[in-house]
């Protein structure tokens, strides 16, 4: 899957590190207007996470959320931007170790061995 481009997609990082989550948000916002000067925005939706680097490289999940913000609208430029506090969690998937050849090879050999030591018993 490729990864979305920044411009179409939330960007979730910490300051002061490399580590990134990459989603893709369904969202919308009922806005409240009470006078010229004030108003709420109660924001709703789903982050789907796509991918991301460092130690989220490859993470994926989903989050929902409920926000309220504060706003006035004779101070609009057309774009609300904002912080909005998410909790959730992220499944990163982890590479499983095949198991040495040379283990293998003394498992098949003590059975060998278990085998033989039978049949020359009996």
């Amino acid at each position: 899957m490729d990864l979305p481009t920044p411009e179409f997609s939330d960007i979730y990082s910490g300051d002061e590190t490399d580590n990134v989550l990459l989603g893709l948000s369904d969202t919308f916002a009922i806005f409240n207007i009470f006078s010229p000067t004030e108003g709420i925005a109660d924001n709703r939706g789903t982050v789907t996470i796509v991918g991301g680097e460092g130690v989220f490289e490859g993470a994926g999940g989903e989050a929902s959320f409920i926000e309220t913000s504060t706003f006035n609208p004779s101070n609009l430029s057309g774009i609300l931007v904002g912080e909005v506090p998410i909790e959730f969690s992220v499944e990163i998937p982890q590479a499983v170790p095949e198991p040495a050849t040379n283990a293998t090879l003394i498992g098949f050999g003590i059975i060998g061995a278990g085998m033989l030591r039978r049949r020359f018993s009996n």
